[in-house]
């Protein structure tokens, strides 16, 4: 594994056994995070777009959708956001043009969902608990890669993101019956925006200052931007689409695949070398 992200907090990595993944205190915990320079590269060219509320983007939501991911630099996000000011909006949410999530992943004792998504399993789901700290939501979301590759995701309101998912609807309630006993596995928070195309047939998410937290260590990859195309149906020259040609850059990662491959020892990770190579990559510029 890279020598920088060898720098996991951790006095020993987690095995796949029961026990340790009941132990939720790793949850709670509020571990102080560093502070990064990523917000204020990014303060000015969003200052240039035009704010929209959470009502104005419902159009937008794009529950079943195409995405496309790209791993990137905090100046590989400036450069990236700089020509679509024109072309799209940002959400701004009490003033603020971005927000802090808390997201809670869950799986079964045999981490059968990570290995769906290491193996590209069609079909494969992510369960998660996600609060968006800024609008005071939580709900938990079920997201499932269909064969033809586009993403479907259903949700429902819950209390707090530690809560173990039971959905009421009958769809999510039956995956879930499925899935059997599931217990939380990876805490991740993150600073997102969101931009929305002009048409509301597109949106972009913006994450950084990543942390990745495990029952028995953490990474900050506080450097480390993550850019995701939404799109209701594949369009390769949208704006968006053509910068991220421009920039050449490079495939995105799932938070919730790259954190069990980091925090995990008993895991299979060969799929993931590329992506560990990138993320050091990116972290070794910013040192």
């Amino acid at each position: 594994m890279p020598d920088r992200l060898a720098t996991i907090e951790q006095s020993s990595r987690p095995t796949l056994t029961t026990s340790a993944l009941n132990a939720h205190d790793w949850l709670t915990a509020t571990p102080d995070r560093p502070t990064t320079s990523t917000s204020g590269c990014v303060d000015a060219v969003l200052g240039q777009m035009r704010p929209v509320g959470l009502d104005d983007i419902a159009a937008a939501s794009l529950m079943q959708r195409v995405d496309h991911k790209f791993i990137a630099s905090p100046e590989d996000l400036v450069a990236f956001i700089a020509p679509l000011v024109e072309e799209y909006d940002v959400l701004a949410v009490q003033n603020r043009r971005a927000q802090h999530y808390r997201t809670v992943y869950f799986d079964t004792p045999s981490f059968e969902l990570y290995h769906q998504h290491r193996v590209g399993r069609a079909g494969r789901l992510k369960v998660r608990n996600r609060e968006y700290v800024e609008s005071a939501l939580c709900f938990m979301e079920l997201k499932r890669k269909t064969k033809r590759d586009r993403t479907v995701k259903q949700r429902e309101p819950v209390p707090q993101v530690t809560d173990i998912p039971a959905g009421h609807t009958a769809g999510i309630r039956h995956d879930l019956e499925r899935l059997g006993c599931l217990s939380p596995t990876l805490l991740t928070e993150f600073t997102c925006v969101t931009l929305v195309r002009l048409d509301r047939r597109e949106r972009i998410t913006l994450d950084f200052d990543l942390r990745l937290v495990g029952p028995a260590g953490s990474a900050d990859l506080a450097h480390v931007c993550v850019i995701e195309v939404k799109q209701e149906r594949p369009d390769r020259w949208s704006p968006a689409m053509q910068q991220a040609r421009r920039l050449r850059l490079r495939p995105g990662f799932s938070k919730y695949a790259l954190g069990v491959a980091l925090l995990y020892a008993g895991v299979r990770r060969n799929q993931f070398k590329r992506v560990l190579r990138q993320v050091d990559d990116v972290m070794g510029k910013a040192s």
